[in-house]
């Protein structure tokens, strides 16, 4: 913010400043040529607006220009001042100063001090307040312009939206798909392991059979054998 309010404070400053000047060196002279045909001081004093108009309107053009500078100092302060809105910051700070410029002239002088006469167009005598309007203006017009040429169409919008929709959207939800299948076949078979284990800790360890031969060796023979008594010789 403070910035751009001394940008406007140099504006003033500099335009009450030229017309201090002008009124003690040109108000008794006809004009004095810089570049002869191109560029000359001429004293004027100017009681409308721009390019004379509204004149004998003082009144009226002092409450109008009270109105526009609160507005733009609304604007100026509301306004973010991050890298995008440089720009348009500059062009309302300078809009702000060259208003309080002639603001100034109309409420103690009655009539607005000109002095810049560039003849090379036949172009109105004009001030330094002057200079930072058409200057402010220009960079506002200029944001605009180029804010309105880098905003995407509406059928660029959509295209790209249902783009995304049809070909895009399915590739993105493929992999989160895959992964989760892959979480839960894993979280499956770690609790079907674990349900194995269990199982066989639950179960009584048996061993295998054995062979028949092996197993008639192992018996023991507890049968009583009898043997028939012998005759006599």
């Amino acid at each position: 913010m403070l910035p751009y309010l001394l940008l406007t404070v140099g504006c003033i400053l500099l335009d009450q400043l030229t017309k201090i000047l002008a009124r003690l060196t040109l108000s008794g002279v006809d004009t004095v040529p810089l570049i002869p045909g191109v560029l000359h001081f001429t004293f004027s004093l100017n009681t409308g607006a721009a390019f004379s108009l509204f004149r004998g309107m003082n009144v009226i053009l002092i409450v109008f220009t009270a109105i526009i500078i609160a507005g733009l100092a609304f604007a100026l302060h509301s306004l973010p001042k991050h890298k995008g809105f440089i720009n348009l910051n500059v062009a309302i700070a300078l809009l702000m100063g060259g208003a309080i410029g002639n603001f100034i002239d109309r409420l103690f002088a009655g009539a607005v001090t000109d002095f810049i006469d560039f003849r090379l167009i036949g172009f109105p005598i004009f001030n330094v307040a002057d200079i930072c309007v058409v200057v402010g203006a220009f960079l506002a017009v200029l944001y605009f312009i180029r804010g309105y040429v880098n905003v995407p169409k509406m059928t660029d919008i959509r295209k790209s939206a249902s783009s995304s929709d049809g070909k895009d959207a399915v590739p993105k939800a493929v992999p989160k798909v895959l992964s989760s299948l892959k979480k839960n076949q894993d979280q499956h078979s770690s609790a079907k392991s674990k349900k194995a284990s269990r199982h066989q800790s639950a179960k009584p360890q048996t061993h295998g059979k054995t062979p028949p031969a092996r197993r008639e060796s192992s018996k023991k023979d507890n049968r009583i054998k009898w043997n028939p008594p012998t005759k006599p010789e």
